[in-house]
């Protein structure tokens, strides 16, 4: 009976034991998470900490296996998340460094719809002035952007939606910019209001956004502007359209176009970033103003009776060929373009170079044209 009843107390106790260990181990089980370390000399090392005793750290990498990290020379310790993509494969291969962080939500001058998430703070330097973004919580962003005399002046804010499928690749955005023409014109004022969709992951990914624009640089133009409802010329007689000198229309009548004081342009654009090395990003960039036309149009030719005084040996009257205005309304179309080649030279550190250009519609002497004019730009990313 003894017998029976110690291998009972041993049968019991071996239970509880296995039992327990199966809980702690249960317990100890940690989820496996990617770092970047950044030391304060300013290199970067990706891996999984395997182990912290608080004074070193033991960081395991792909490229240089285990390595031993003191605390104290470490600047910077981010935690850096998968991507949707499914796999970690581009962190472990320790060279991508366009999975995460600030700049992934930013192409030249438009942002994606990509959430931010908070500290992720970052500047630019443009050739004509900084810019400077504070990520102030998850999904919303608030920055500055100005020239380097500090006019005129902007305030950008985008919020980011979360999506609630966290498999999907499409994510919705909203935003603004707000603008002073600071002390250089201090009655100009403007904004920018848009809303955007992205679909992809942050090393690649489309764009596209629609919004409105408007400006008003102040200028008392309530009453529109006057023009001559004939247009003419006078310095060649072989041309058409040919007044003789001296002459003026009989019954002169002017044309007058609507206020131009706040013009206001539906706004589309097109962006996306497409991964093309380890270290460098195609980015395209590009917005689209359609800006109500609001001018003259010398289109129709007739026969007019023009006048004169001054000179007896010529007719008081006589009938010339001009061409007759009308005012027109309309949309005409801005276009700003800029591709360029973005390159990440660490986390937090990039340089992008631009070719941007902009076409816009010109008119002259009646009849429409478009012109273009290239804008080269160099920028540096920073995060902080």
């Amino acid at each position: 009976m003894k017998v029976f009843y110690t291998i009972l107390i041993l049968i019991f106790g071996l239970g509880i034991t296995n039992s327990y260990s199966q809980v702690l181990s249960d317990s100890n089980k940690t989820e496996k998470k990617y770092y970047l370390v950044v030391k304060n000399d300013g290199s970067e090392y990706y891996g999984y900490i395997i182990k912290d005793d608080g004074r070193e750290i033991l960081l395991q990498t792909k490229n240089i296996g285990k390595i031993f990290i003191n605390k104290s020379d470490i600047q910077e310790l981010r935690e850096v998340e998968e991507s949707k993509k499914g796999n970690n494969s581009n962190l472990e291969e320790y060279n991508d460094l366009r999975e995460n962080g600030p700049f992934t939500t930013r192409y030249y001058f438009t942002t994606n719809a990509l959430p931010i998430k908070k500290k992720e703070n970052y500047a630019l330097i443009h050739l004509y002035g900084p810019e400077v973004h504070f990520a102030v919580s998850d999904n919303l962003s608030i920055g500055v952007m100005t020239t380097w005399i500090a006019s005129p002046i902007a305030l950008a804010v985008k919020y980011s939606f979360t999506n609630p499928n966290p498999d999907s690749d499409i994510n919705f955005a909203i935003g603004g910019i707000v603008g002073s023409g600071g002390y250089l014109a201090p009655q100009a004022y403007g904004g920018l209001y848009f809303a955007t969709v992205t679909k992809g992951d942050r090393s690649s990914n489309v764009s596209f956004s629609a919004g409105f624009a408007h400006v008003n640089l102040g200028a008392n133009n309530s009453n529109g502007t006057s023009y001559s409802k004939y247009n003419y010329q006078t310095y060649d007689e072989t041309q058409n359209n040919y007044v003789q000198p001296g002459y003026y229309p009989t019954n002169e009548d002017v044309i007058r176009t609507k206020n131009t004081s706040n013009n206001g342009s539906i706004v589309v654009g097109i962006s996306g970033i497409k991964a093309v090395g380890k270290k460098a990003s195609f980015i395209f960039d590009s917005m689209i103003f359609f800006t109500k036309r609001n001018q003259i149009e010398y289109n129709k030719e007739v026969s007019v009776n023009f006048t004169q005084t001054w000179d007896t040996s010529l007719p008081t009257n006589a009938n010339f060929n001009v061409l007759e205005g009308s005012y027109v309304e309309g949309y005409k179309p801005t276009i700003i373009l800029m591709p360029g080649m973005r390159f990440n030279t660490g986390y937090g550190k990039a340089i992008q170079i631009v070719l941007s250009g902009a076409i816009f519609e010109r008119t002259e002497y009646g009849s429409r044209g478009y012109v273009g004019i290239p804008i080269p730009q160099v920028s540096w990313l920073r995060a902080f």
